[in-house]
């Protein structure tokens, strides 16, 4: 109980009910009826070990708090530097997950929106987010070395093409394993590589690909296959490597059906329907008709874009 109250405090949601907020990471628990510490307490075994050790091994129950501070204020309280660097990581989580510029720190908005939620978090500037981001992959590098280190072969697959947002050729590396037993699989993205080079010759794109897998412990001798689209230098980096080349499946069918769509009566009625859908953007009159009609007919109203 003592090791549970030193770190949560207790506060009042908006609408009345009790809950618990970690001091340390500001994860909130509703109380419940029985007021059983158990969750809470779990909480700490789990994310912060550490604030056990600290706490003597007993203490009175008289001691546990018995006062109550508004969410508002416990937000407002001022965050310990390990605090900092939870939340600092939070948000270079959330700038790679959702592919945001790292300017997105120095938006005005966000710096309102952060001040009004706790006036003493202060926003990680570029470098920061930039050491983070390469501390992460650190780890992630290093669990993906233990993995290829224990399994068999390894399959790799890769794809280029261009960015239109870093206005750049990129070369994505995906690597697949399968375990002794053949039960569990392994798919791991090593690696994406932004082109310098103005051609994608067979050796540039042997040398990107050896300074990927080598990064992460993946010796040539373990690779098997190399799985690729079409194009005429994917056979020469395979043979360069010294692996079976494979044509990708799912490139087949994208040049089945882009063939497909080049037949006369399906070319037609493509450009039928793009006729109609032009119609439908440029004037609101037949788009409230076509809207109403889908209604009248039970159908979902869904108005068509170009593509």
């Amino acid at each position: 109980m003592s090791a549970v109250w030193s770190v949560f405090k207790k506060a009042i949601e908006d609408e009345g009910s009790d809950v618990a907020v970690c001091g340390i990471c500001s994860k909130t628990y509703k109380i419940p009826k029985s007021r059983s510490t158990t969750n809470l307490l779990q909480h700490i075994r789990e994310k912060h070990p550490d604030e056990l050790k600290k706490e003597p091994s007993s203490r009175s129950a008289s001691q546990e708090p018995v006062t109550q501070t508004t969410l508002e204020e416990t937000f407002k309280r001022k965050i310990s530097s390990a605090q900092k660097k939870f939340l600092d990581r939070k948000l270079a989580e959330l700038i790679a997950i959702a592919s945001l510029p790292l300017s997105f720190t120095s938006l005005k908005c966000l710096r309102d929106f952060v001040t009004a939620l706790n006036q003493s978090y202060t926003l990680p500037n570029v470098k920061t987010i930039l050491n983070i981001m390469r501390s992460e992959v650190a780890d992630i590098d290093d669990n993906h070395r233990s993995s290829f280190a224990r399994e068999g072969p390894v399959a790799i697959t890769i794809d280029t093409w261009t960015s239109k947002n870093s206005n750049c050729s990129l070369l994505a590396v995906t690597s697949h394993t399968l375990d002794g037993k053949f039960e569990d699989r392994i798919n791991v993205l090593l690696d994406c590589v932004a082109f310098a080079e103005s051609t994608h010759t067979a050796a540039v794109i042997t040398e990107k690909l050896r300074s990927s897998i080598s990064r992460i412990g993946i010796s040539e001798a373990k690779l098997s296959y190399l799985i690729a689209d079409g194009a005429s230098v994917m056979p020469v980096v395979a043979e360069n490597l010294g692996v079976k080349y494979v044509h990708c499946c799912a490139h087949v069918i994208n040049l089945i059906v882009a063939k497909s769509l080049e037949i006369p009566a399906a070319a037609n009625l493509i450009r039928r329907v793009k006729r109609v859908v032009t119609r439908l953007n440029k004037s609101a009159k037949a788009k409230f008709c076509y809207k109403r009609y889908l209604e009248e007919m039970s159908l979902p109203t869904v108005i068509p874009s170009s593509d």
